[in-house]
């Protein structure tokens, strides 16, 4: 932790406990000037930061599970990876932001201004009514439930868009969650333990069932194995990064939502099997 980090918090009354923990759940910091912080592995579960001022902070890799950032400044913050899920960020100010690979779902972020953010890689949820994305990076930009810009009614002038996608209407591109038909065993490439079954899948991102819950935001390195069909012995490789977990009501165990974040063997080999499940001709 850096001494303008700790100097800040101290100057605002956090106890110097809680600094030392680097816990920072539950607290109101809200309407505070955080500026040119680095909050990198605080925990923020419950923390109010409406209309506070985060501009050019650190907060790569953050958590902001139930915060209430509500009106909050991010301008020109390093919110690299972060996940926003289950965060409030309507009228939030994320101009200049960098979130790249950041994580939006099941966030409200209604009415905010992301003009000129770098969001090459993130996923947005469904919560993004009139938010500005002028000028924005959207490459490889995400959008869950097979949403898009024009159902949001989101401003996207001037946004840099992914290169495949043509202009007009169709460049609202929607990422149709494909049923994997039969499900693939998924394993961890690192302990070889069972991971769970592939049930949906897109070239971007995929949903897990499995015995285990598996915690927000990590980084797992997975195998999906190829049926009989695909070349003897591939396996698809792939760094995945979990966005959302819950008890599945129907199946039992856990659903998990990743974001795939890498392809080992390039993006070739998971879109002919997106291709497949599609077309309903995995096994054949």
């Amino acid at each position: 932790m850096n001494e303008h980090t700790r100097e800040v918090l101290s100057a605002i009354g956090i106890d110097e406990r809680k600094i030392e923990l680097r816990d920072l759940n539950g607290l109101d910091l809200s309407r505070k000037n955080l500026s040119g912080i680095d909050l990198r592995g605080f925990t923020l579960v419950g923390t109010g930061f409406v209309a506070t001022n985060l501009g050019g902070a650190d907060l790569r890799g953050i958590h902001f599970a139930k915060a209430n950032c509500r009106a909050a400044g991010f301008v020109n913050a390093d919110l690299r990876g972060a996940d926003l899920a289950y965060g409030r960020f309507d009228n939030a100010d994320f101009r200049g932001a960098d979130l790249r690979g950041a994580c939006f779902v099941d966030s409200l972020c209604s009415n905010a201004d992301l003009s000129g953010a770098d969001l090459r890689g993130a996923l947005l949820g469904t919560e993004h009514h009139k938010d500005d994305f002028r000028g924005a990076d959207l490459r490889a930009v995400g959008l869950s439930e097979g949403g898009d810009f024009a159902t949001l009614d989101c401003d996207i002038s001037g946004a840099i868009l992914s290169p495949e996608e043509s202009m007009g209407s169709s460049n609202y591109r929607k990422l149709e969650r494909v049923p994997v038909v039969p499900r693939l065993k998924v394993f961890d490439r690192e302990t070889s333990e069972l991971v769970g079954e592939l049930v949906d899948i897109t070239i971007e991102g995929m949903k897990l069932n499995g015995p285990h819950p598996n915690p927000m935001g990590i980084v797992s390195h997975l195998a999906l194995k190829l049926p009989a069909s695909f070349p003897e012995g591939v396996e698809l490789h792939v760094d995945a990064r979990s966005v959302w977990c819950t008890p599945s009501t129907e199946e039992g165990g856990f659903d998990t939502g990743f974001v795939i974040q890498h392809v080992t063997e390039g993006h070739k080999l998971i879109k002919d099997l997106v291709a497949r499940c599609r077309r309903n001709t995995l096994s054949s």
